[in-house]
């Protein structure tokens, strides 16, 4: 493997790792702040560097976190938390 594919696989660990610490992050802190959109942004960040199965694997992460974070934040399968995972 050359030094683009040891790059283009620490960005696929980066975009995990940010989507995992927005998770907790997320998880703990007040229902007020709902994250649930903002599990978008590293599957997007990845689309500019990343391949497509990076940014596809991101991407399934992301709509996974932002459906199961409806449990943590008390608001699964309400009309707000459909609206933010479409």
């Amino acid at each position: 493997m050359d030094r683009s594919g040891h790059v283009r696989s620490g960005a696929l660990a980066l975009a995990l790792a940010c989507e995992a610490a927005l998770a907790v992050v997320d998880a703990i802190a007040s229902d007020e702040v709902v994250f649930t959109s903002a599990y978008v942004l590293a599957p997007v960040a990845l689309a500019i560097t990343g391949r497509w199965r990076q940014v596809a694997i991101t991407g399934v992460v992301a709509v996974v976190l932002a459906i199961v974070s409806g449990w943590w934040n008390h608001y699964a399968g309400s009309t707000d938390h459909l609206m933010r995972i479409t």
